[in-house]
């Protein structure tokens, strides 16, 4: 069965195009598609913003990819080297993307038990006290005496 070939649509932003760069995102797209074949859309934005700053200008990298019709973001990628903005843009896309994949494979099942273990750490409807007879456990401790420390003992008696 063949693979499924994502176009990207690359669009660069105050930067003139490089072919090297356009390569190598296309390289990372590529390898997008090993971890969920069914995405349908890859938009990837290479900025370099015009702001003033004191360090060198940073390059921004934006992914954007439709999964199942579901919107995956990674924007938060900042760095004076693209190459690194871009390995980070597309790190974060891949955790996005494995995650979404884990999901949709745990299914409804994952959902309701994830659901239930957070109701069941809640306390029962009445609250403490109201209902039940058994004592919370900090109030049974803060009722019984301390034990008096062992070096207030010796210092009292000589």
């Amino acid at each position: 069965m063949p693979q499924h070939l994502l176009e990207p649509d690359i669009v660069f932003v105050h930067i003139p195009r490089s072919e090297a760069l356009d390569a190598a995102i296309r390289r990372r797209v590529e390898h997008l598609t090993q971890y969920c074949a069914d995405l349908h859309a890859c938009r990837v934005v290479v900025d370099q913003p015009q702001r003033h700053t004191h360090q060198g200008r940073l390059f921004e990298v934006r992914v954007d990819v439709t999964l199942n019709g579901r919107e995956l973001v990674a924007n938060r990628s900042r760095h004076e080297d693209v190459y690194v903005a871009m390995r980070e843009a597309f790190g974060g896309m891949v955790r996005q993307i494995e995650d979404a994949v884990r999901r949709r494979r745990a299914g409804p099942q994952h959902r309701q038990t994830v659901r239930r273990s957070a109701a069941s750490d809640q306390e029962p409807m009445g609250g403490p006290g109201e209902g039940s007879s058994a004592t919370p456990p900090l109030a049974a401790a803060a009722a019984e005496p301390a034990p008096p420390a062992a070096g207030t003992a010796a210092r009292s008696s000589g």
